[in-house]
């Protein structure tokens, strides 16, 4: 999806009533029905024209209609007329300065009334512009300052549209792991009914995988299908060529040309432009790998002009490089002198735009890592205050007099022989629990890969595929976090919730999931021991709720109580007597193992580490499923350090 059709929706949007002026009674304008000069006359003039294509007279009788709405100080008319025939002079008459002119009119216009989804609106027009002129960091600073606002009206479908244009922008200078980390933003934003947005997020989530070729590509383009049941629809067209494009990479461009004539009207075309030429490129490769060369030139000639009048560097050169192909192969090399020029001319336009997306990218990183050199000052800044602050405390406490400095030499040698011991405790316990966790992994993973295995023997390739995405995203999680005992609140819960939603993508039968967590746990900085909650999770689904022929559920409760977190976890499974009957090794294994790491962390000086397990019964006294309460320290800093 081009950031021009995206700022249109945007319009469309947000603006509706504005595209009907006819039912606002209260525009005085409106009474002068019979009036040529009336805001309504204009209005209906320029949809005719644009229906006709004649976008000359579209962007005059936008213009007179902008011009009467001034006139008149109507604000809805201002809207209308301003944003269409920004869209005019930009998107189908290619005149820049007067679209970038007349966008910096609307966002003072809007700034001035206070309305602000359309300054939001004019930002991320702002934003737009600064990506065609390839000034990658200044666009992003206007996306940035849009979605600040957007957060503020708390507008989702808007902050959507803002993580759609800078997932964009970030495929567009190859930062492709930020690009897709922005369109699963603008996804999970999105309501299941809005199926536009869901098919926009889709076809921008195959795009950036950054390999037409790959399934997962071919996956999201197969989950935005199932919302262009009519081929017609907005952004349709797209995504059906970029599925022939994928079967063209595949070398099948029989199959690719079945997809194109079967889902694309040529007739209508003309009414989605920024489709056109790529559809015609598709054409001419098709047409290039079935040796129909003359058809193939025909095809890319005519995608060549379309992309001229847009100025897209690349595009031009990819498609004289691929046209000059059929021409070598159709033994008419000497028709390509006509293009050489067009070759000369903007090949070092193609050659200035990859350096400044180089730049970019590398402007880009360099912002990440000073954000990331501040924080370390600032917590370098904050331990010298404290060191400051103790040698103050300290040149007081010596002025006590001689006995107090005494009493404070032989405290102090005591001191620091207790230190040394308890940190030669601490090493030794700290040693045990790393081992420990060496222990519990092996058994998840041996699980995940026969999953794995399961549906690649199906050849669910698919499946697989996404199933191993979610897979090494939880290793990767758990690896990041491998230095250290300890781990923060919020990337131990999405550890958990990625361990269960693995284990659920195995299953035949899905284990329904209910999280309640403390809303002042979300959000929140909090420490706490790591890989202690995970195991009973694991012990709830394996041994808990897999045995069990009755829908399964499983509840996570995490509750902030002063200086602990405290986690019920909670399942309706076969109970621990069923399982004891079998003697269940892996079971007492992982309980074996978690007493010792609790038991370590008392050692470390958490007294209220503590695991209490509730066997639950009906009435008739038969097993309904187990409960288990852990109580988890809040891991303070000094004691982190340590």
């Amino acid at each position: 999806m081009t950031l021009k059709l995206l700022l249109f929706k945007i319009l469309l949007f947000y603006f509706p009533n504005t595209y009907s002026l006819q039912e606002d009674p209260s525009n005085q304008c409106l009474e002068r029905e019979n009036s040529a000069d009336s805001i309504q006359h204009f209005y209906k003039q320029a949809l005719t024209s644009e229906a006709n294509h004649d976008y000359e007279k579209t962007a005059y009788y936008l213009k007179r209609g902008l011009e009467l709405s001034e006139k008149e100080n109507y604000f809805n008319g201002i809207k209308t007329f301003g944003h269409r025939l920004e869209y005019i002079y930009r998107a189908r008459l290619s005149n820049y300065e007067k679209a970038e002119k007349l966008n910096n009119h609307l966002l003072q216009i809007c700034k001035k009334r206070g309305d602000t989804t359309c300054y939001i609106i004019r930002l991320v027009n702002y934003g737009g512009k600064e990506v065609q002129k390839n000034n990658y960091i200044k666009a992003l600073q206007f996306y940035n300052k849009a979605l600040e606002l957007a957060k503020k009206i708390n507008d989702s479908l808007l902050q959507s549209d803002i993580h759609v244009s800078k997932g964009i922008l970030f495929q567009d200078i190859g930062s492709f792991d930020e690009a897709k980390k922005e369109h699963l933003k603008s996804l999970k934003l999105t309501r299941s009914t809005d199926s536009t947005y869901r098919k926009t997020a889709y076809i921008n989530l195959s795009y950036a995988q950054n390999d037409a070729l790959s399934d997962s590509s071919l996956y999201y383009l197969q989950k935005a299908s199932v919302f262009c049941s009519d081929p017609s629809k907005k952004n349709c067209y797209t995504l059906y060529n970029n599925i022939a494009w994928y079967y063209v990479k595949k070398n099948k461009p029989h199959k690719a040309l079945e997809i194109i004539k079967t889902y694309i009207d040529f007739d209508k075309i003309e009414l989605y432009r920024n489709d056109y030429a790529a559809i015609l490129h598709t054409m001419g490769t098709i047409y290039q790998q079935v040796a129909d060369y003359s058809q193939s030139i025909s095809f890319y000639i005519k995608a060549l002009s379309y992309y001229k009048k847009t100025g897209n560097a690349e595009r031009v050169i990819m498609t004289l490089e691929d046209m000059a192909i059929s021409f070598k192969k159709a033994g008419q090399e000497d028709q390509l002198l006509p293009y050489l020029k067009d070759y000369q001319y903007y090949y070092p336009l193609l050659y200035s735009s990859k350096l400044k997306k180089e730049l970019a990218a590398i402007e880009f990183n360099n912002l990440l890592k000073e954000k990331e050199e501040e924080i370390s000052s600032l917590t370098f800044k904050n331990h010298q205050m404290e060191a400051s602050v103790t040698k103050t405390r300290l040149s007081i406490y010596t002025l006590l007099g001689i006995i107090v400095v005494i009493i404070g030499i032989i405290g102090y040698r005591n001191h620091i022989t207790r230190v040394k011991f308890y940190q030669l405790n601490n090493s030794l316990a700290v040693s045990r629990l790393q081992s420990l966790r060496t222990i519990m992994n092996p058994h998840f993973l041996f699980n995940s890969f026969s999953a794995l295995q399961n549906f690649i023997l199906k050849k669910e390739h698919l499946k697989a595929n996404e199933y191993m995405t979610q897979l090494s995203g939880l290793i990767r999680n758990v690896l990041s976090n491998s230095h250290s005992v300890y781990s923060d609140f919020e990337k131990e819960i999405a550890i958990i919730k990625s361990y269960i939603e693995i284990e659920n993508g195995r299953l035949e039968e899905k284990i329904k999931v209910v999280y309640h967590i403390d809303e002042n746990l979300k959000g929140s900085k909090l420490t706490i021991p790591s890989m202690i909650i995970q195991p009973y999770v694991e012990n709830a689904i394996i041994h808990g709720l897999l045995p069990s022929n009755q829908e399964k559920k499983l509840t996570i409760r995490l509750v902030l109580n002063e200086k602990e977190v405290i986690c019920i976890i909670k399942d309706n499974g076969v109970g621990r007597q069923y399982n004891e009957k079998r003697k269940h090794q892996g079971l007492s294994i992982a309980t074996r193992n978690i007493s010792e790491r609790l038991a370590i962390l008392t050692q470390l000086g958490y007294q209220n580490t503590t695991v209490s397990t509730k066997d639950l019964f009906t009435k008739e006294g038969k097993p309904k499923g187990t409960s288990v309460k852990i109580i988890l320290p809040i891991i303070t800093t000094s004691n982190y350090e340590r």
